[in-house]
This record gives structure tokens, C-alpha cells and sequence, in this order.
């Protein structure tokens, strides 16, 4: 039995990790009793001897993820190596002693790109570069590589659905209706489908916005600051799986995935059944099994999970989380 003294400490430790990890998520929202205790559940792992049970090689195997814990980081907020008071991919690297002595296999990064801050990093503002906040592109393959040999695998948060109204391509898509990128993101005179944001009403009632400098309007399904790319167009989706490759070939072990769902849309006019389609469109699994395709194309790393948890079976590939 675990002394009352122990799980006190143990759950004062639960609540400082999900507090500095990015356990409580996107918002900031409070931190639950059912949130605690799936924390507690790998502190107490960690705290009663669970690393001395982990496998001894945790990059061997297709089943390698079921033993092994993962362990999410905002940069931002972990740990600053040069006194600016803002975390950087330098301490990180610095405290991967830490966080191996945890028992850790997985470090998952929540978006460290470069980017204006309207949703904490996942509104994008160049998919191949870090943050200069964070480092550079060296400093990120110092991590990955003081990681690997730590046994600690490194997963980049993926963000395919939108970029921020900041990016180069949404810049040029705006700039007029000629130009060749405007059909990478969805323009339209008046709304094509309503498709409500349920996950949160923190990103408004509406899902597009007018822009008056062509006078059409813009499909986002979060923030009007983040609008979405158009996966109707084949360039699209060939060029967002070169920016997996991108990190693929720098290192990167996967990807836990934001926003799988909302990648297709499809207005009630074409939608089969006459109803508008606003997440899990078939298209979406298509472009799965593409981007599983590219995974597996590299050395052996992990597997896929789809949204609801079940592992999608790869003989080989790295991770990509949806």
C-alpha cells in the first residue's frame, strides 16, 4: 500500500505536470478530477517502478506504442535556456534526462512553428521552419537527436486543415481571384455549407468571412484568422504531404494530427443523401491512407491511430495520430 503522504505528493506532482505539459489543452481549461486522475494513472506509473517494466529496446517492434508513455510539451511554456522567459527547444533538450528518467517513450510537441499566436501555435505561418521564439531548424535536430539516443521518440503536432491568414499562401490566395493559389483555400460569393463548430464557441458563430478586397467570402471552421485549405484540390494535398516528408526526413518519428476530421466539406447540392457533410467526409480516409502511405515509406517507427482510439495495423511506418 502506497503511503497517504506518497499519493499526496503523487497527485501534487499529477497536477504540476498536466499544468506545464499542456495536459489541461487548448483554452486552458481547468483541470478535471477525470483529467487528474488519468495523469495521476502515469505518475503513479513511474512512481510504483513502471519504467523498470518497460521494454528494454522501445523502438523495437509494430506493438511498441501499447507500453510506452507519452508526454506532451508547449515549448512556450517548459523550460527557457536563455533567460527571455520563454521556453525553447534548447531546454527542452536540457531536461530530456528528466524526462526520460520518467519513463517516457513519446514526446509529443504541440506546434512550435512559426506563427502569430491566435490559437497557441496552430494557426501556421510556415510548415518547414520553428519558431525563431523556440530556436532553429539545428536547435530541433539536436532535440530529435539527444532524444533517440535516450530511447525517446519525437512526434511534431500536424496542423493540415488550416494555416494562418499570415501564411505566404493565404496571402497570394487573397490577393485576387486570378491568382493560382486562390483556389487553395475555400472562396465562395455566399456560404456553401453551415457546418457549426461543436468543439468549442470559443472560435464564433461564423464560419466565413467576407473579404473585401475581392468580395467573396472564406471558409474557416476555427478562428477567422485560420483559414482552411482546399483538399478539393489535388495540389493542395500533394503539397501538405511534402511537408510531412519535410520533417520525415529531418527525423521525425510521426505526428499527432489536429483537425483530421474537417479536412473535406461538401455542400448539400453534391452530398449524397442531400445533407451537408462537415467532418469524416469519405475523402478524409482517402487522404489517410495516403498519408499512411508516406509513413510507411520510411524505416520502421510506430503505427496510426484514426480518431476514436483503434490502431490502424502498419508493418512499418512511423506515427501519425488523428
Amino acid at each position: 500500500m502506497i503511503p497517504k503522504r506518497s499519493v499526496r505528493y503523487v497527485k501534487l506532482a499529477a497536477r504540476g505536470v498536466a499544468e506545464n505539459v499542456g495536459l489541461m489543452g487548448r483554452g486552458k481549461r481547468p483541470m478535471t478530477d477525470r483529467r487528474l486522475l488519468a495523469v495521476l494513472l502515469l505518475v503513479l506509473t513511474a512512481a510504483c517502478g513502471g519504467s523498470s517494466s518497460a521494454p528494454a529496446n522501445r523502438f523495437s517492434g509494430p506493438e511498441w506504442y501499447r507500453d510506452v508513455v507519452f508526454y506532451q510539451v508547449w515549448v512556450r511554456s517548459y523550460a527557457d535556456s536563455n533567460g527571455d522567459g520563454i521556453g525553447d527547444l534548447r531546454g527542452l533538450r536540457d531536461r530530456l534526462d528528466y524526462i526520460a528518467a520518467l519513463g517516457v517513450g513519446g514526446l509529443w510537441l504541440s506546434p512550435m512553428y512559426p506563427t502569430p499566436y491566435v490559437d497557441s501555435g496552430y494557426d501556421v505561418a510556415d510548415y518547414t521552419d520553428i519558431n525563431p521564439d523556440y530556436g532553429t531548424l539545428a536547435d530541433y535536430d539536436a532535440l530529435v537527436a539527444a532524444a533517440h539516443a535516450r530511447g525517446i521518440r519525437v512526434f511534431n503536432d500536424l496542423v493540415l486543415n488550416h494555416t494562418s491568414s499570415e501564411h505566404p499562401w493565404f496571402v497570394e490566395s487573397r490577393a485576387s481571384r486570378n491568382n493560382p493559389r486562390r483556389d487553395w483555400y475555400v472562396w465562395a460569393d455566399e456560404p456553401l455549407y453551415a457546418c457549426p463548430n461543436a468543439a468549442s464557441q470559443a472560435f464564433g458563430a461564423e464560419r466565413w468571412t467576407f473579404d473585401p478586397a475581392t468580395g467573396q467570402r472564406y471558409y474557416h471552421q476555427f478562428y477567422p484568422q485560420q483559414p482552411d485549405l482546399n483538399y478539393w484540390n489535388p495540389v493542395v494535398r500533394d503539397t501538405m504531404l511534402e511537408q510531412v516528408r519535410f520533417w520525415l526526413d529531418r527525423g521525425t518519428d510521426g505526428f499527432r494530427v489536429d483537425a483530421i476530421g474537417a479536412l473535406f466539406e461538401e455542400p448539400a447540392s453534391t452530398a449524397p443523401g442531400g445533407k451537408e457533410i462537415c467532418a469524416d467526409h469519405p475523402m478524409t480516409h482517402a487522404y489517410l491512407k495516403r498519408l499512411r502511405s508516406v509513413l510507411d515509406g520510411y524505416a520502421e517507427r510506430g503505427r496510426c491511430w484514426p480518431r476514436r482510439g483503434t490502431p490502424v495495423t502498419s508493418a512499418t511506418g512511423r506515427t501519425s495520430f488523428t
